[in-house]
């Protein structure tokens, strides 16, 4: 540690200097510095004690001019005609190594130095871990970029030391972990303070960056959310994308834990990043499965149609409950507390405008369409009751709305079909009863007994599924059919009393 003579005493600035016999006298004013030596040892303190702190060296103007004491004398020659040491272009802050020499032999330390004993390194427990295949910190290139040419004031010329190399690799290792989340990658090469001599040529003006759009309070939008919000906000990822991320993150944390940077709050972040990125994934795998699933299903409508309607086959599964499946995975209101981290990790789903659901209900929603319409068309062409009823099902679950108009023109179809099978079958019992009764009155006897209670139970089974195909109670057709049931059953008790009557009266003859 040098210090200039700028406050030594007035006696003690010589104006003139004079070394050995014939030494030619210097006009120039010599300022006689100070190097305080470091300590070699605690005897050296303690002598320096003794001394009352003054240095242990010489400062006999004559013996430091004829260069026999260990204090560099200034120079003596004016600045401008001193020969200056020219360093390469985008050098800066070289400092050359100066050896010391010492007039006298440095004070040794007298006390023994203290044993220590040390575990070998194969019985130490905190013995750092390497794989076979990974070479060590000093021997990796350096990060690429401009990041990668940063070099000290400390270190020489294009050979940084391993403490350097190691600091390098560690802050490129957070830099990847903090911009992960970016969709576009973004330049590392960051401007450094000192630049080796290989970036000889001029720097180039850096592109004009589009300012990012702010809030009304002045706040950046979403590209400056933190790793964790931007993970579970964004709209665009998929599974891919996400595993390629958590690759990432593995590989940078790797690097960052050889670096000794574990404990770095970004690490430590990262870490939950990642269980979001896991969980995220998971959930955007199984709805991108389920769409190929459905898309496959998709495929084959035309033959699914025809074994529905001829062959009364029920609606394939792979189609059903679409839009619930997709409802399943919305997260609905905000996003749960973070204190307790592992149970909001396992509860938080998918945002309900991410790309892939809105593909997805697209998809379902263009499939209900071409099945509401499917089932008018059938409707028309005479399909079954039921066989139109599952069509319409079929269109509401893959997809449809309840008020599609053509899902409104196949239910008018449908019931009005039911309300003539109503109607007709009505009729047709009640003159089937008409005509028994009148027969029984010719010939003096009892229509057969049940015929009634029959038809009044075909009467009511056609309401069942009437009212089961989506009909109204309240139907004129069905309050005709309900008073046509009751009378049949009156006239059946009416016939079985006369039929007891008729029995006892024989017996008694």
């Amino acid at each position: 540690m040098a210090r200039a003579g700028a406050d030594w005493p007035k006696e003690r600035q010589p104006s003139r200097c004079q070394t050995a016999s014939g030494v030619e006298q210097l006009r120039v004013k010599v300022r006689v510095p100070e190097l305080l030596l470091p300590s070699l040892g605690a005897a050296n303190d303690r002598t320096r004690v003794l001394n009352n702190g003054k240095p242990l060296q010489s400062r006999n103007p004559a013996i430091i001019m004829m260069g026999s004491a260990s204090e560099p004398s200034l120079a003596t020659k004016s600045s401008s005609s001193l020969p200056r040491l020219r360093l390469p272009p985008g050098t800066l802050n070289i400092v050359s190594q100066v050896a010391i020499q010492y007039d006298v032999d440095p004070l040794k330390d007298s006390r023994p130095a203290p044993v220590r004993y040390e575990l070998p390194p194969e019985a130490s427990p905190r013995q750092l871990v390497r794989k076979p295949g990974d070479p060590p910190l000093e021997k990796l290139p350096l990060p690429s970029g401009s990041l990668g040419e940063l070099t000290t004031s400390l270190s020489p010329l294009h050979r940084p030391s391993p403490q350097l190399k190691r600091s390098m690799h560690l802050m490129e290792g957070l830099f990847t972990l903090r911009h992960m989340n970016n969709k576009e990658p973004k330049d590392t090469g960051r401007g450094s303070p000192t630049i080796s001599p290989r970036s000889e040529e001029p720097l180039q003006e850096e592109p004009q960056v589009p300012k990012r759009p702010k809030t009304g309070d002045g706040k950046n939008t979403e590209d400056d959310d933190p790793m964790l919000l931007a993970a579970l906000k964004d709209l665009e990822d998929t599974s891919e994308s996400l595993e390629a991320k958590i690759q990432g993150i593995k590989e940078a944390k790797l690097m960052v834990k050889r670096c000794k940077g574990t404990r770095h709050p970004t690490s430590i972040m990262s870490d939950r990043t990642m269980m979001v990125m896991v969980r995220k994934a998971l959930l955007l795998k199984q709805v991108e499965e389920q769409m190929a699933i459905f898309k496959a299903a998709q495929a084959n409508c035309e033959q699914t149609l025809r074994e529905m309607v001829d062959r009364g086959r029920p609606p394939p599964e792979e189609l059903q409950g679409t839009l619930r499946f997709i409802q399943k995975f919305v997260h609905r209101g905000a996003h749960g507390k973070t204190g307790n981290f592992e149970s909001f990790v396992a509860s938080f789903k998918l945002p309900a405008k991410h790309q892939l659901l809105e593909t997805f209900r697209a998809e379902a929603t263009a499939a209900g369409a071409w099945w509401a319409e499917k089932s008018y068309e059938e409707a028309q062409a005479g399909a079954g009751c039921w066989e139109i009823k599952h069509l319409m099902d079929l269109a509401v679950q893959v997809g449809a709305d309840d008020d599609d108009p053509m899902l409104w023109r196949a239910r008018d179809v449908l019931m009005s079909r039911l309300v003539e099978r109503i109607t007709t079958l009505t009729k047709d019992c009640l003159q089937k009863d008409e005509l028994a009764e009148q027969r029984g009155k010719e010939r003096g006897t009892v229509p057969a007994l049940g015929m009634a209670s029959t038809n009044a139970d075909r009467i009511e089974k056609e309401i069942f599924e009437a009212t089961r195909l989506g009909m109204d109670k309240t139907q004129d057709c069905i309050v005709e059919a309900e008073a046509a049931v009751k009378l049949l059953r009156q006239k059946d008790g009416e016939r079985k009393r006369l039929h007891n009557r008729n029995k006892r009266m024989q017996e008694a003859q």
